[in-house]
């Protein structure tokens, strides 16, 4: 597989998981999606084989240990 054609699967796919945070938690149980949300999606493009991996929250991580509806407005540390 082309590296050109790689980044655009991966693009594709992660609009896709943009929309399906857009359309919402109740839209998506009722056509059978799941979101990533808590997971982290691996993809080797060797064999196109994909695996999931659930991730947790660092309390002591300044972004992801709350839960925002503005992502923008959290403080980067400097």
């Amino acid at each position: 597989m082309a590296r050109g054609s790689i980044a655009g699967l991966i693009g594709s796919l992660q609009a896709n998981e943009a929309i399906k945070l857009a359309l919402g938690d109740a839209h998506c149980r009722e056509h059978g999606l799941e979101p990533l949300r808590g997971k982290l999606w691996l993809f080797d493009a060797a064999d196109a084989s994909t695996r999931r991996l659930a991730v947790s929250r660092r309390a002591d991580c300044p972004v992801c240990s709350r839960v925002v509806s503005d992502p923008t407005s959290i403080p980067l540390p400097t």
